[in-house]
């Protein structure tokens, strides 16, 4: 004989609370006490209570045919000076656009908050967000790579946008520049090129996290030793060093940036994709006619506003124990900078 699943109601009487105070702590809602919360979470446990699935797509779904209130505000935690403006980078921009719009179809608004301004400090900061019932922060890249941001976080759900930030280690989103890198591999691979380069700017390199250099090494291994090119990733870049490298490795096909080494390039008078193909690790947001991938930036950001809110809706704060990273894939585009080289048969 089946017996009857427990119910919120059960677990109300014997923790001796309402079932509303049982409801907000099996969603760990930070209005009733930590200690009530665990008290009601273990009896819970002990009674075998599980969440009825059927009953919470119900309610998803009833959730899902109301017009979007309005939630809040939510933060998008900048550090922009005379040195760096995230507004001035394209990918950035397309990051809180894509946020942004998001977050207004689940009834939020995304304000920008800058550490970087003249005599702002982390909790006067966090004390304005505070008071203007701020309960999310979206983390912007950070000016530099390997960055620490000390921040009152435990008031806070947050993700951040990409792998410039070290420290602490939140949830996370960003662009799969792993997969990003392999895929241009591959298909350079299949046009028939054999000694395929890469070259990046050091701290393009240090940004991603080291990524698109993983993803190379992982791929040169697979091929023969006449095949496997030493990378260049000098930082700052040269023309003069760029151009030893080009001459000591001879690619016949070069993953780099879409800006930088495009330039030299044309500086040197080499012609692109005669004689050498070209594939970038990401394509201009505006566009442009480079063979490499479409990072699909503003999509990003879209991820990242959901991760954050789907949070917001579980009541989590601060910095987590088990912190979660969510990739986005690009898609490969052939572009006008790569030809076919593969060999005609007699």
């Amino acid at each position: 004989m089946q017996t009857k699943r427990p119910t919120q109601k059960a677990i109300a009487t014997v923790a001796g609370v309402h079932t509303s105070t049982v409801c907000l702590a099996l969603k760990n809602h930070p209005t009733i006490p930590e200690e009530t919360r665990n008290r009601i979470r273990k009896i819970a446990e002990e009674l075998g209570y599980r969440p009825d699935p059927m009953l919470a797509s119900l309610a998803a779904y009833r959730t899902s045919l109301r017009p979007s209130a309005f939630h809040g505000q939510l933060a998008w935690l900048s550090i922009s000076n005379t040195r760096f403006d995230w507004r001035k980078v394209p990918v950035y921009s397309a990051y809180m656009e894509g946020a942004a719009s998001r977050a207004e179809q689940l009834g939020y608004t995304l304000q920008d908050y800058n550490l970087g301004e003249r005599g702002m400090t982390l909790q006067r900061l966090a004390g304005i967000m505070q008071a203007r019932g701020v309960t999310g922060v979206l983390v912007c890249p950070m000016p530099e790579a390997h960055m620490e941001l000390e921040f009152p976080w435990q008031h806070f759900a947050a993700v951040s946008l990409g792998f410039t930030l070290d420290r602490p280690a939140l949830n996370l989103v960003a662009a799969n520049h792993y997969q990003s890198l392999r895929l241009i591999f591959r298909n350079l691979l299949q046009l028939g090129y054999e000694r395929i380069g890469l070259a990046l700017p050091g701290d393009l390199s240090a940004r991603v996290g080291e990524h698109y250099l993983a993803a190379y090494l992982v791929e040169q291994r697979a091929l023969s030793p006449n095949q496997q090119l030493q990378p260049h990733l000098d930082m700052p870049p040269t023309r003069a060093g760029f151009a030893r490298w080009l001459k000591q490795t001879r690619p016949d096909a070069l993953i780099t940036s879409n800006y930088i080494f495009p330039g030299y390039l044309a500086e040197m008078g080499v012609r692109v994709p005669d004689e050498l193909g070209v594939a970038v690790v990401f394509k201009r947001v505006a566009g442009d006619d480079f063979s490499g991938i479409d990072q699909r930036v503003q999509r990003t950001g879209e991820v990242a506003m959901d991760v954050l809110v789907s949070m917001i809706q579980r009541n989590e704060r601060g910095v987590p124990s088990s912190p979660l990273e969510t990739l986005v894939e690009g898609r490969w585009v052939t572009g006008t900078t790569v030809r076919s080289v593969a060999a005609q048969p007699d």
